[in-house]
């Protein structure tokens, strides 16, 4: 997958979704943001949005994403950059 994109996560915690993006999503240059090594919601979105203007989009947002707002938040983001948004369950 060599296409820009954000790709969001929606998982339980432990289902696999950190190790599916090191198994198939790194290695191709895409950047992974979580909640747990950013330390909170905002500064995962402070971190998208600094992408986004570095021109970095190829972007995994690797949380829960368990609501429609949640991951409604990255699909306009996605959209006011033009970038497809990709939902991997």
């Amino acid at each position: 997958m060599n296409k820009e994109c954000i790709v969001i996560f929606v998982g339980y915690p432990g289902s696999g979704k950190s190790t599916f993006f090191k198994a198939y999503l790194e290695q191709y240059g895409f950047i992974r943001i979580n909640n747990d090594t950013t330390g909170s919601e905002n500064n995962s979105l402070k971190l998208l949005n600094k992408c986004l203007q570095e021109n970095k989009t190829k972007i995994v947002i690797d949380n829960t994403n368990p609501s429609v707002g949640k991951r409604r938040t990255f699909d306009e983001i996605a959209k006011e950059n033009n970038l497809p948004c990709i939902c991997i369950f």
